[in-house]
């Protein structure tokens, strides 16, 4: 999270822990990105990713009181967030989901040229497909580091915070998730950016 989202999800926390519905939705609409695409992540499913999301924030606002420390409150959503989807995953996990990362979906129609070949239209969502799938093998927990890291731009201390890990366990779930990603997409782990 960037300093200035941080600092006005810090003071939006504050508030709505003083007991501000207002601020409590402030708080919902700058961290809703993030919630919904760890519980994407972690779930691969656009709808249940959407349950989560929900979830997370009715379970937020009736325990606004233990969030100790206001600035942290993005770590505390995710967690949250980790908790539901362990609980909702259970009932359905087993079940074949389409893989599904919105994040991806948005930047590739936005990084498309203005008018796209067909040719050009296919091969680039052959390749989202298959980022898509391969990050559906991964084991949860480098899951749900790797989309931390790579699509909401959190330091690794912050991932620390919202997974309830060390920093040193972030940065080799992180390394697995790079090495994982990368085999199964059939690419040398040389070609994978530090």
């Amino acid at each position: 999270m960037r300093g200035e989202d941080a600092g006005s999800l810090r003071i939006a926390a504050e508030r709505a822990r003083a007991g501000s519905p207002d601020a409590f939705r402030e708080l919902v609409e700058r961290s809703h990105e993030t919630v919904f695409r760890l519980a994407a992540a972690l779930l691969g499913d656009r709808d249940e990713a959407a349950d989560v999301t929900q979830e997370t924030y009715v379970r937020a606002w009736e325990r606004l009181g233990e969030l100790r420390d206001p600035a942290a409150v993005t770590g505390w959503l995710c967690r949250i967030a980790r908790n539901v989807a362990r609980d909702r995953r259970g009932s359905w996990w087993a079940r074949i989901r389409a893989p599904l990362d919105a994040a991806t979906e948005r930047r590739a129609a936005a990084s498309e040229p203005p008018a796209p070949t067909p040719h050009d239209a296919l091969e680039a969502r052959e390749a989202a497909g298959a980022v898509q799938r391969a990050l559906r093998l991964l084991p949860e927990k480098h899951r749900a580091v790797l989309v931390l890291r790579e699509v909401e731009g959190m330091s690794y201390d912050e991932i620390a915070l919202a997974l309830g890990v060390p920093v040193g366990t972030v940065e080799s779930r992180l390394h697995r998730a790079r090495a994982g990603l990368a085999r199964r997409l059939g690419q040398r782990p040389e070609e994978e950016r530090p």
